[in-house]
């Protein structure tokens, strides 16, 4: 502070959007500093300490009677390190309308999209933290017969603590379509992302999120359930106090009923 010692500089200021760097040159640790502006006049509207935060911003109790809905954040995020979870409920069962995608549009907006008017309750969290780097897409079939969409990153992960987050929609209001609408999402390596359903015939988009998270631990692997409660043995323990689980699923019956997992 009231030095001219620099310990970082940001380089290449075009616009306005989201600029990081690290104090590599700083001796010893500090909470105090002063910024300077060269070659021109610089705003700054939200500076973060990137040191091991996680950041959340929810909401519930949302009825989405629309095709598409965009909802304002309350605090700008950084998209390439924030990931969307959402969780629906409806009176209704039609696939257009329990099947809503979700993506993050901007740093000040997320989007959801479906296929029907008829109202669909949402609950959603936004999750920012400095060890994530997020990846994402919308990939859709085109031709309606295709049980398996291939997804290449553009940037390669780290396997042993990475994961897949994917939701979709699907435009049919015919209650034994639900199973063309759940896809399974998995690395086949570490630049690509195969995404299965277990039957075709009807178009389905799918949004999806690569998340990367630097300092994790993931166990992941795939099993074929039944009516039966089904036990899965870990490859590796984990703390139960700092783990989760992020599944997907897919059927090839058309029962609805017969789809549908607890974990």
């Amino acid at each position: 502070v009231n030095g001219t010692e620099v310990v970082a500089r940001f380089e290449d200021i075009s616009e306005t959007d989201y600029y990081d760097v690290f104090l590599e040159d700083l001796q010893g640790s500090q909470d105090t500093f002063d910024l300077q502006a060269v070659g021109g006049e610089v705003s700054f509207d939200h500076i973060i300490d990137p040191f091991n935060y996680i950041n959340v911003q929810r909401r519930d109790g949302i009825s989405m009677d629309t095709l598409s809905l965009d909802i304002g954040l309350a605090t700008p995020i950084n998209v390439d390190k924030s990931f969307i979870i959402l969780s629906v409920r409806s009176l209704s069962s039609t696939p257009d309308i329990v099947f809503v995608s979700a993506e993050i549009f901007n740093t000040t907006t997320i989007r959801f999209q479906k296929y029907s008017t008829t109202g669909t309750g949402l609950a959603w969290q936004v999750v920012e933290g400095s060890h994530f780097t997020v990846q994402r897409g919308e990939i859709n079939t085109t031709l309606g017969s295709e049980l398996t969409l291939a997804v290449n990153l553009d940037t390669a992960v780290n396997l042993s603590r990475s994961f897949i987050i994917a939701t979709s929609r699907i435009n049919s209001s015919t209650s034994t379509h639900h199973s063309r609408a759940f896809w399974t999402a998995e690395f086949t390596n570490s630049t690509r992302v195969l995404l299965t359903r277990g039957v075709a015939g009807t178009n389905s988009t799918v949004s999806w999120q690569v998340i990367d998270w630097d300092g994790a631990s993931v166990v992941n692997g795939s099993i074929a359930s039944s009516k039966t409660p089904t036990s899965v043995n870990l490859s590796t323990a984990v703390n139960l106090s700092q783990s989760f689980i992020v599944s997907s699923l897919r059927s090839d019956t058309t029962v609805s009923r017969d789809i549908m997992s607890s974990i």
